[in-house]
């Protein structure tokens, strides 16, 4: 899954060869994009050129919490092959852990939210192979979604919440 504007800096295309690859190796998995943007008609031709469109579902801009829930909260994860931001906040929010790539220099603040093993995983920037593997390592080696769920959870209310930017901001003051 992944939730956001599609937009190239995302890199969302790299998804279908991921999904391409897994399919290959006998792990179907679906994808499905809950945003819109400039890039979506770009994506939808990559999906059908690499024979994995019957794999993917664009959902479309969703501003409705109450809609979302269900959507982001039912997803193994959310893979985010781009800068991520806000994506990552908004997916463990409902408890969904996220999968970025591990260079801080090209990510946003969020980033720090993803803990290894417990929030989420990394992946080599640019690296499809070191995509595949972490996708791979990350559905084989958590079998106890809601203890991930719970972690998610905890992150989010721990650090991601007015109270405690107001606390880092005065402690900056």
């Amino acid at each position: 899954m992944f939730v956001g504007r599609l937009t190239p800096q995302k890199k969302l295309s790299v998804l279908f060869e991921l999904v391409a690859v897994l399919a290959g190796r006998g792990t179907d998995v679906n994808l499905l994009f809950i945003g819109d943007g400039e890039s979506r008609k770009e994506l939808t031709g990559k999906a059908e050129a690499l024979g994995v469109s019957e794999r993917v579902v664009f959902y479309g801009a969703c501003h409705d919490e109450d809609e979302l829930a269900p959507l982001i909260g039912m997803a193994d994860i959310c893979v985010s092959p781009g800068e991520v931001g806000m994506t990552a906040i908004h997916s463990m929010s409902f408890g969904t852990p996220v999968i970025t790539h591990d260079d801080p220099l090209h990510q946003m603040p969020e980033f720090e939210s993803i803990v290894e093993g417990e929030t989420g995983a990394l992946f080599e920037r640019d690296s499809l192979s070191s995509l595949v593997q972490c996708v791979t390592e990350w559905l084989k080696s958590n079998p106890d979604r809601e203890q991930v769920r719970r972690r998610c959870f905890s992150m989010v209310d721990s650090r991601y919440n007015p109270e405690y930017q107001v606390q880092e901001i005065v402690k900056a003051l």
